[in-house]
């Protein structure tokens, strides 16, 4: 990023040499250039030499020098022509305002936050300002505020500061120093909002150099009533392509939202049924288990975040049904409004319009991210947690604006839904020391930290109920992921069961859609997603580019972690999903070619989501069968066993936990709910467990590719 300083001049020789080595010696925010542009108004003094030896001294300092004097106006818009910078700052010769106010001047604009951005010397309660000027400043800022609808409290000031693209798109007129209203009339106008900061002030005499009169303050009096009355300005931005772009965004997300609540894709995963079921006990026992079986099972993950959001809506008077049924709503309300944190991003990555577009279009228009972002488990809040979270860590690197308090909020409360937290925060720590960035590197580790001893402390509580299958330490959990990695490699199933599915199935999915019914070769077409990372890494390490280097890492180091504990389901990915399409928007808007690439595939995407959203939902035959029994109104006997191929969905339907013991203290009736294979399995060992023969009656059939059954059994001594 580049900031342009253009410095008006004429009859300064007192105070110029001084103000140039000043702006010269300021020092910006790391990654921001300095281009000083000096333009001579025709002084008569001593001026232009003083200025021409400085540029001796200091070539990079760009000079423009007129022959004759037009005015304050005429220089600036000089200046402007010339200016190369993102962002152009105005700075008068004299030395009434401090340099050194630059950072906070142009924090605002690089964090997003504003596009024009104005020194107040009203807001700083300690400058000495004359009656004279305080006066005539107030009136002229009051008649400003009435005729423009701006609320500043001072228009008169010398510190102005703006996105280049804004100010370039103005067309001025004014040559002398009514060219300060004709700013702030011209950017109310086109509707920006000026966001204003106190500065300090160090006001001089006439016979010091001060050359504003009261014939200039009339001067802008008319000059604002002119352009009230009479203004040439370019037309608004038409807010028809927005209006547009956020149209096609809410129509896909609404559509897929219709689809999701209409096939009923909630009933299907069956997580959401033991998360379901840990509330329960958490509300009913006070302690962490799965209900879902007969006797109750530890929990066997170590994130639970998810479960203790519905013991929240338990303790609020929401049954199972209710909570399963409006989560997507919730989740998908979540999705719409996280965009913000993502368009902030864009904002500081300085984007164009069209590169926001289609960033929202590649947020709103992928199914598959639908698919899971509205199921209600961990996932949905976990991506709404680390998009705010990164761009948190941004904004603070960028803007030097301490974010402390909400990073580890978030970070505590996202290490209870996803491990991919501590990717988040050892991916930014990495990315701080890279930078030298030390205090905020610390800062992230020691919230990092305290997060995991805070969550190993709540996970080796009471509060989590022992069982066999439960892994009772985290240490415990971090050796049998080991112990499983080194298993595969033994076995030299690495590849074939981790890393090929990776590549050949999760990243086609993930991107856009496989390409097995072309030439399933055809997916490693996929590995250009894979590869963009690395290349940024290197590009952006060399250029300076925190955000780039921040996103590579975080899709690196996650991609490595999925594949390394073979969690490579694509719904623990659609925040690298994000960062990735940022990263190739970033990338290939730099040639028309690679421009049009994008848009293709961009098309694609929508139009392989238009597509799915036709489809029926796939079936599985032993959910489906339950839900058949559910709805047709059957209810499993109190006194009874169930042993079900999908427990955690007769937990849900029939209120029923699948036994996991094969002993039986009790003649009760047997059910088997499941596929042949399970239900010859299983009545085989619960018959040679209890020493008893089985006999059977299929309750119900449905065909399917197996068929599954509902089968009645009882022991027979």
């Amino acid at each position: 990023m580049k900031l342009s300083i253009i410095i008006p001049v004429y009859n300064e020789e007192q105070t110029v040499v001084e103000l140039i080595s000043r702006v010269r010696q300021v020092k910006l925010p790391k990654g921001v250039e300095k281009e000083i542009i000096v333009v001579d108004d025709g002084s008569t003094d001593r001026s232009r030499n003083l200025i021409l030896k400085e540029k001796k001294k200091y070539p990079e300092i760009h000079t423009y020098l007129s022959i004759i004097n037009l005015g304050k106006g005429a220089a600036i818009r000089f200046g402007i022509k010339h200016a190369t910078g993102d962002i152009i700052l105005l700075q008068d010769a004299d030395l009434e305002l401090d340099p050194n106010e630059y950072r906070k001047l142009i924090r605002p604009i690089m964090s997003g936050q504003a596009d024009v951005v104005y020194g107040s010397r009203f807001l700083n309660h300690h400058n000495a300002i004359p009656l004279k000027t305080r006066l005539a400043n107030g009136f002229l800022t009051f008649l400003t505020n009435i005729l423009f609808s701006t609320r500043i409290t001072d228009m008169e000031t010398a510190y102005k500061v703006f996105r280049s693209s804004v100010i370039k798109q103005i067309r001025l007129r004014s040559v002398e120093f009514d060219i300060e209203p004709e700013i702030t009339a011209k950017l109310a106008q086109l509707g920006y909002s000026i966001y204003e900061v106190p500065i300090s002030y160090q006001p001089r005499r006439v016979d010091e150099g001060k050359k504003i009169s009261a014939k200039d303050g009339v001067k802008a009096i008319f000059s604002l009533l002119e352009n009230k009355l009479f203004p040439i300005y370019p037309p608004r931005k038409s807010i028809i392509l927005p209006v547009i772009i956020g149209l096609i965004c809410l129509t896909l997300s609404a559509l897929s939202l219709r689809y999701y609540i209409n096939q009923k894709t909630y009933y299907i995963g069956s997580d959401v049924y033991y998360y379901l079921g840990a509330a329960d006990s958490f509300t009913n026992y006070g302690i962490l288990q799965d209900l879902t079986q007969d006797p109750p099972a530890g929990l066997i993950t170590p994130q639970n975040g998810i479960v203790f959001v519905f013991a929240l809506f338990k303790f609020l008077g929401f049954s199972n049904q209710q909570i399963i049924s409006h989560f997507p709503y919730l989740y998908y309300i979540l999705y719409l409004i996280s965009f913000y944190p993502i368009y902030r991003i864009t904002r500081l990555l300085n984007f164009s319009g069209t590169q926001k577009y289609f960033t929202a279009l590649f947020y709103y228009g992928h199914w598959v991210v639908y698919r899971l972002q509205l199921h209600p488990v961990n996932d949905g809040l976990f991506n709404v947690i680390a998009f705010w979270l990164i761009f948190l860590i941004i904004n603070w690197v960028i803007t030097n604006k301490s974010n402390l308090i909400w990073i580890a909020a978030l970070s505590i409360i996202g290490s209870h839904f996803r491990v991919n937290i501590y990717i988040i925060l050892a991916a930014s720590t990495a990315a701080l020391i890279l930078y030298k960035k030390w205090k905020i590197a610390f800062s992230v580790c020691l919230i990092a930290l305290t997060s995991f001893i805070l969550f190993k402390f709540l996970y080796s509580s009471g509060l989590f109920s022992a069982s066999s299958q439960h892994v009772s330490d985290l240490s415990v959990y971090a050796t049998y992921l080991t112990e499983k990695l080194i298993e595969n490699n033994r076995s030299g199933a690495f590849f074939e069961f981790q890393l090929n599915p990776f590549i050949s199935k999760r990243l086609p999915q993930l991107f856009l859609f496989p390409l097995d019914r072309l030439y399933s070769q055809l997916n490693y077409l996929y590995l250009i997603f894979l590869l963009l990372p690395f290349w940024w890494l290197f590009e952006s390490l060399k250029k300076k580019l925190f955000p780039e280097t921040l996103f590579s890492l975080i899709i690196i180091l996650t991609y490595s972690f999925s594949v390394y504990t073979t969690y490579i389901s694509h719904r623990y990915l659609i925040h690298t999903y994000i960062f990735t399409i940022i990263l190739l928007i970033r990338l290939f808007w730099r040639h028309v070619l690679t421009r049009h690439m994008v848009t293709g595939y961009l098309c694609l995407l929508i139009a392989f989501t238009m597509f799915n959203l036709t489809l029926p939902e796939g079936e599985s035959c032993t959910p489906d069968l339950i839900k058949e029994l559910s709805a047709s109104g059957f209810r499993l006997p109190q006194d009874s066993y169930l042993f079900s191929q999908s427990n955690r969905h007769t937990y849900f339907f029939f209120n029923k936990p699948t036994r996991r013991e094969y002993f039986l203290e009790s003649a009760y009736p047997i059910y088997f709910v499941g596929n042949q294979d399970y239900i010859d399995s299983t009545s085989l060992l619960v018959s040679q467990v209890n020493g008893a023969e089985l006999e059977s009656e299929i309750l119900r059939q449905r065909s399917h590719s197996p068929s599954c059954y509902l089968v009645r059994s009882q022991l027979v001594k």
